[in-house]
């Protein structure tokens, strides 16, 4: 396969998410057109479609899960089109966010903006986005999806100028009479004739004009392409990365088995809570006392779970324990865990079962032990970083020869796949530093080696400063030396995603050996598999055909011990949902 086939699959993918019509946060999804107005195909259209010398349909109705969409495929070497609902691929719609793409390139064809950096003014006007009540550089509005931002760089350049360069691209019906746009959002600045007025392109033209661009057959000059694929991160390591990851996913994707399901466990308790740290956790030195009693009322929810899921007519497929830091717990609680799990469902058909050791300090030969007789078949060992001043300034409790000593004794308990986390870009850590890091976790050579971008959330107890964080740049190089050395140790990148307030706008990567992919992680990320939230702050999500709903467990410990009628009543609230979606 083309390196361009490639670039022109990722491309599609990347740039009709800028839409901005997922519901599902930070996810790249194939193309969604369900929230976009349809149109009647028009002649030119038709006329392309029948000119394109091969031309294949794709069923990719599975990975839509009930989304009314279409994807659209070509291969330039081949001339050829591969189509999931060639119907709606052909439909002209207005490209919305899509249109960035083009309005870029008009401002850098025109001298409008030079490059990355390049600066609008704000006018003061106050939008309900914040981020865009400030002056902007081009990358910070892709960033924030700025529509003022591309308006001025379109008024800037002028109809007969916009015109003209939508032609010479056939960019769809090239129409730029509502210059103004429709009224669609509350702002002068905030509408334009491809928001839902008279431009319309279909996913398939898009296609189209993409190719001709990337593949150096249209009037933009090559270094502006080039800047354009620096603002939107479509280099060609990234694409690379983003076509493999796709490409392994869906391998994992297509064995998730009819009627079943995956369990969440939220222990959300650990021995300290980490600076940089969102997720639900309460420092045992304060809860501690709530362990005993939590525990016990979590053996019953497994039991009313067991329940539910057979009234589903369903079975457990993955068992994932999360938090927290499950290992903060005693050894009798893991225990009763296990025994409570394996006398309620059928572990002849559990496929991964996955247990967050998580930070070393907690980890203990008897605390292992518990695990491997509970049926866990794959556990985390979380450095985050090899670096003892690092661990020390985030408020880690271990340094790495406890990692290594930790990982030895799993190995030594017969534990055969093994993950390790660690960050990228942490706070005054330099390239060399993280790159010491993967190399030291390289050298015990686990299954799986995951490296997560610094992100500080609103929950995390510390707000780092911008001198303290890894620059784009230096996080870009991180990422890349981390690519590239797993495709040496033969671990493939197998699932992606981004979060929102992570540094550089960057990702999160899997990587794992063949065979060691973790099927839970595809499927939270994926959401094609209803995954049954148990414990503290666990989130239920039911996938039905058109939807997604949720159901919340309470996230502080004293707070499910007190509710825990409550909980019950949520396990019931997943079959009348269903029942719902059954009777409707």
């Amino acid at each position: 396969m083309s390196r361009l086939f490639k670039i022109t699959c990722i491309l599609v993918i990347c740039f009709l998410m800028l839409l901005g019509c997922s519901s599902r946060e930070e996810k790249v999804e194939l193309i969604e057109t369900n929230q976009l107005e349809q149109s009647k195909t028009d002649d030119k259209t038709e006329e392309k479609v029948r000119e394109s010398n091969e031309e294949e349909t794709l069923d990719l109705s599975a990975n839509f899960n009930g989304i009314t969409g279409c994807a659209v495929l070509y291969s330039p070497s081949e001339n050829k089109y591969s189509l999931y609902n060639k119907d709606m691929a052909e439909q002209e719609v207005s490209p919305y966010s899509t249109f960035k793409i083009i309005s870029t390139l008009i401002g850098l064809h025109n001298d409008i903006i030079k490059d990355e950096t390049s600066t609008m003014n704000y006018d003061g006007t106050q939008y309900p986005n914040s981020e865009w009540n400030e002056n902007l550089t081009l990358q910070k509005a892709f960033q924030t999806s700025c529509i003022w931002y591309f308006h001025q760089i379109i008024n800037s350049a002028g109809e007969q100028e916009v015109k003209k360069e939508l032609s010479e691209l056939e960019y769809g019906n090239c129409d730029v009479s509502a210059w103004e746009g429709s009224n669609i959002n509350p702002y002068k600045e905030l509408n334009g004739f491809w928001l839902g007025s008279s431009l319309k392109i279909s996913p398939y033209e898009q296609v189209g004009v993409l190719s001709k661009i990337f593949e150096g057959k249209s009037f933009y000059d090559s270094q502006n392409v080039e800047i354009l694929k620096k603002i939107y991160e479509v280099s060609d390591e990234k694409i690379d990365l983003a076509y493999k990851v796709a490409k392994n996913e869906k391998i994992l994707l297509d064995e998730i088995g009819e009627n079943s399901v995956s369990i969440y466990i939220g222990i959300p308790f650990c021995p300290t809570r980490c600076l940089y740290c969102s997720f639900v956790s309460t420092d045992i030195r304060v809860s501690g006392k709530y362990m005993d009693p939590f525990v016990d009322k979590l053996l019953l929810e497994i039991d009313k779970t067991a329940e539910v899921i057979d009234k589903m007519g369903a079975y457990v497929e993955n068992i994932y324990i999360g938090g927290g830091t499950p290992t903060t717990l005693e050894p009798h609680h893991l225990k009763a865990i296990f025994d409570r799990l394996k006398a309620n469902f059928d572990f002849s058909k559990i496929k991964e079962f996955t247990l967050e050791a998580g930070r070393p300090d907690t980890i203990t030969k008897d605390k292992l032990y518990e695990a491997k007789q509970g049926g866990v078949n794959r556990i985390s060992i979380n450095p985050q970083t090899m670096n003892e001043q690092t661990l020390k300034r985030v408020g880690r409790k271990h340094t790495p020869d406890m990692v290594r000593k930790c990982f030895e004794m799993a190995r030594k308990m017969g534990f055969d796949n093994i993950n390790m986390d660690l960050i990228a870009g942490l706070p005054e850590e330099t390239v060399d530093m993280f790159k010491y890091s993967l190399d030291e976790v390289i050298k015990l050579d686990p299954e799986n080696i995951t490296v997560h971008s610094m992100c500080v959330k609103r929950a995390a107890s510390l707000r780092f400063s911008d001198a303290e964080l890894a620059k784009a740049n230096d996080m870009n190089e991180m990422l890349s030396y981390t690519q590239k050395h797993m495709e040496k140790t033969g671990r493939k990148p197998y699932y992606m995603y981004r979060q929102k307030n992570i540094s550089g706008n960057l990702e999160n990567v899997g990587y794992a050996k063949e065979g060691c992919m973790s099927t839970y992680n595809i499927n939270i990320m994926e959401e094609k598999q209803t995954i049954i939230a148990l414990g503290g702050g666990g989130s239920t999500k039911i996938v039905m055909d058109d939807r997604i709903e949720r159901v919340f467990n309470f996230k502080d410990p004293l707070e499910y011990i007190r509710r825990f009628d409550e909980i019950l009543k949520k396990k019931d609230e997943i079959l009348d949902i269903l029942a719902g979606e059954k009777n409707g």
